[in-house]
């Protein structure tokens, strides 16, 4: 589902659709979600992921899947969810979240990662879409500033149970590359997979979790880059380029640091060299 698209039904309802080749939300009982997909996309998509990493709280459940024989349509029963984290920030309006419901998020999020990785699986396709949401009342949070005095007042916002979800680009951690080049939204794709490198891993989820986490504290996405050479010149602009080590005035260390695998990949793949002002030189 597009970043504008209509948000769904509401918790303990299904929504209707259909979109070729791919999984797509379809009208079920109470409580459940039906995802219609195209069967030949089906092996793809769970032969080596869902059906094969345990139960997690963090991970969206798979509860069934059934084939009409007569259209040889394929169905996937999930558990239904409220919304996903963009709808979230989306009905923010502004108002930032409390930090202790950050915090929370965090903890979730980080948790059914590390349960995915321990699986021996990475996800690849992080993103606030992917997150799952459903509010279950609202709880007082104690202050997480770390200038915040003893009697600063609690905050009150929502309590949030999270899922992970859409495991359509999930590979083995064991499994041999190259892997596919396009992997995840723009906005939320590691560096090594934005100089087109066909070798990665585990941290490609770390990094695209380490953006959502910043998209949800600002209420804005990190680095929303226009196209894929405006999205390194904007990690560049906040982390430092990695063609050498900078230092500030008093010899100090800044900027992302040296990664001399990244200045090699963007000469070799993607044909530019960076600047020591993170402007992208062809």
């Amino acid at each position: 589902m597009g970043r504008e698209a209509a948000r769904g039904s509401q918790a303990h309802e299904a929504t209707v659709g259909r979109r070729l080749g791919g999984m797509s939300k379809t009208q079920g009982a109470p409580g459940v979600h039906l995802f219609l997909v195209n069967l030949s996309f089906f092996f793809s998509l769970f032969d080596q992921s869902l059906r094969t990493i345990p139960f997690h709280p963090n991970i969206i459940p798979l509860y069934d899947f059934f084939l009409l024989p007569d259209t040889r349509q394929l169905y996937f029963v999930f558990e239904s969810m409220e919304g996903n984290l963009f709808h979230l920030i989306k009905a923010r309006k502004g108002r930032a979240l409390a930090g202790g419901l950050v915090c929370d998020i965090f903890r979730q999020i980080a948790s059914g990662l590390d349960h995915i990785h321990t699986a021996g699986y990475f996800h690849r396709d992080m993103k606030p879409e992917n997150v799952l949401v459903t509010t279950i009342g609202l709880h007082d949070y104690v202050s997480v500033s770390p200038i915040a005095v003893s009697n600063t007042p609690k905050e009150k916002d929502v309590v949030s149970i999270i899922k992970l979800a859409d495991f359509g680009l999930a590979r083995e951690t064991k499994s041999k590359p190259p892997y596919t080049e396009y992997v995840s939204t723009r906005w939320y794709r590691a560096p090594e997979v934005l100089l087109l490198s066909k070798e990665y891993s585990n941290p490609v989820d770390m990094w695209a979790l380490g953006t959502i986490m910043a998209e949800l504290v600002n209420l804005k996405p990190l680095f929303p880059g226009s196209d894929h050479r405006d999205q390194i010149h904007r990690i560049c602009e906040i982390m430092g380029d990695p063609g050498s080590d900078y230092h500030d005035e008093h010899s100090n260390p800044i900027g992302g640091g040296s990664w001399s695998k990244g200045v090699q990949l963007a000469a070799e793949r993607c044909g530019f060299r960076f600047g020591p002002v993170s402007a992208l030189s062809p």
